[in-house]
């Protein structure tokens, strides 16, 4: 028994007898295995209970993505605790890539907005606002919890919520380029001033734009045939994927300006769009400094790749090719993977609703093809068409 327990002191006391560029090499390993049925961080994590050059090589690993609970003030505090960890270790903090927030209670946020306030007045504080801790994030997430009472303020503390953070971050930070938000109310001017914004994701959420610039709680949600939306400059070129999940005030309009684009993920419940009249109320400018215009819409879209969804997303391919079709050039050329499910609740679409297979002539470079809940007969036809 005193062996065993010398054996127990001597691993958790002293350092492994093992060189540092082994213990990196299993560390990267373990990090390279990672697939959907093996995460290596509980297992990491257990290792850092063993030696301390294991734990300051793998704490760069376990950090890359942070959450931080916004909770009752009965909750946990693992929040609090992690941000002092980060504040203690700048180098630590360094490595994450990805922060997630994930919000019951909207104090903590206020919270968060004051210390930014008051970092901007008080150099003291500078240093001390939440943004600082992440110099290298590049993907955010926020996420309300759906168990949380929706009432007629969540307009007000959902959209403002949003904009602290986003604000908050983007201060100190222009890198961030990626955007995932769900269940949530968001201000859509917020999200397309992110300066480097190239991946924006929106699952159940609800877009709103300012009504009046002077009360800060007057949003309405987007209407496509009514809502006027600028395109700044850079979101034009650099936005590259966009993907909608059962949201369906999500500006789809813009899609057609986006010359940048090369993924599309569309799972609406409806494609209830006016399209002739939506994209009218697009406006882009050639740089910061131009006025708004009201811009072409385009032949074709040569960047796109990748195209996944439901029946909704072959209504969107079908408006975008509208203008290809007209003058006989194909709308995606360089499309290679198109994959496609039936929504269980439209059994049977009426005769107007465009087929799959009439847009293959716009895919010259299709190689992957997708379906899920279509009928034989369909996918027998698209595919007699590519050949």
């Amino acid at each position: 028994m005193s062996n065993c327990k010398q054996r127990i002191q001597i691993q958790t006391d002293h350092e492994l007898d093992i060189p540092i560029e082994i213990i990196d090499l299993v560390i990267k390993e373990l990090i390279a295995s990672t697939s959907r049925c093996y995460t290596p961080l509980s297992d990491i994590a257990s290792l850092c209970l063993v030696s301390k050059a294991v734990y300051s090589l793998s704490g760069p690993h376990l950090l890359q993505k942070v959450v931080f609970k916004f909770v009752h003030a009965s909750g946990d505090k693992t929040g609090e605790h992690l941000e002092k960890l980060l504040r203690d270790d700048p180098w630590l903090a360094s490595h994450v890539k990805e922060v997630v927030f994930s919000i019951t209670d909207f104090n903590g946020i206020a919270r968060m907005d004051l210390a930014a306030k008051k970092s901007t007045v008080d150099d003291s504080q500078h240093s001390q606002a939440f943004g600082r801790l992440f110099p290298n994030i590049e993907s955010l997430h926020i996420i309300r919890n759906k168990n949380q009472h929706y009432d007629h303020y969540a307009y007000e503390y959902e959209s403002r919520a949003c904009r602290i953070i986003l604000q908050n971050l983007s201060f100190y930070h222009h890198q961030l380029t990626s955007l995932h938000v769900a269940n949530f109310v968001i201000n859509i001017e917020t999200v397309l001033q992110l300066p480097r914004l190239q991946h924006l994701s929106s699952e159940s959420g609800t877009w709103v734009t300012v009504t009046d610039p002077y009360r800060e709680s007057a949003y309405t949600p987007v209407v496509w045939n009514r809502t006027i939306l600028t395109i700044p400059p850079h979101c034009v070129s650099l936005l590259q994927t966009v993907s909608v999940r059962d949201d369906d005030t999500f500006p789809l309009s813009m899609i057609p300006f986006l010359l940048g684009l090369r993924s599309i993920e569309c799972y609406l419940k409806r494609f209830a769009v006016k399209w002739e009249e939506a994209i009218v109320n697009i406006r882009t400018c050639a740089d910061s400094s131009s006025s708004p215009v009201q811009p072409a819409v385009p032949v074709s879209y040569n960047t796109l790749e990748s195209v996944e969804g439901n029946d909704t997303a072959c209504d969107l391919l079908h408006v975008l090719s509208q203008r290809a079709a007209a003058v006989g050039l194909p709308a995606f050329p360089a499309l290679h993977s198109l994959s496609l499910e039936r929504q269980s609740h439209q059994i049977n679409p009426g005769p107007g609703r465009p087929c799959i297979y009439n847009l293959v002539d716009h895919m010259p470079s299709l190689r992957i093809m997708r379906f899920n809940g279509f009928s034989a007969y369909l996918s027998l036809s698209f595919q007699g068409s590519c050949r």
